[in-house]
């Protein structure tokens, strides 16, 4: 004969619907945060390699000045671009302040870095110390 203990033990339907609700709610906010981590991560590498692209540039502007010519150029999935303006002249016309700019941009035209540095061109073009 069975023996009748009372109501029976267990979960109800709407409290299983309920657990499994909330249990979505945090996996996805969970996953959300992961997500964003990679994102960031990404990005993070690519404003590494971008500014040692720059600096490689910046030291090849200071080792040969008549790069100053050259506008830009692609290397890889980041462009680059140089950006000139002369700050001063010594009268005579044989010192030149210039600030340089070394920008570098993602495959999608976004800044990754810009990298800054004022050279003293001598009155053939060479840097001086």
């Amino acid at each position: 004969m069975p023996r009748d203990d009372g109501p029976e033990r267990g979960f109800t339907l709407v409290e299983v619907l309920v657990a499994l609700l909330v249990a979505a709610l945090i996996l996805s906010v969970v996953m959300n945060g992961a997500v964003q981590t990679k994102a960031r991560s990404s990005l993070l590498a690519d404003q590494r390699a971008a500014l040692s692209l720059a600096q490689n540039r910046m030291e090849m502007l200071i080792a040969n000045p008549e790069l100053i010519a050259e506008a830009g150029g692609q290397d890889g999935e980041m462009g680059w671009r140089i950006e000139h303006r002369e700050i001063a002249r010594d009268p005579r016309g044989l010192r030149v302040l210039m600030d340089m700019q070394i920008i570098v941009t993602g495959d999608q035209g976004t800044e990754l870095a810009r990298l800054g540095r004022r050279i003293l061109l001598a009155g053939k073009g060479g840097v001086l110390p």
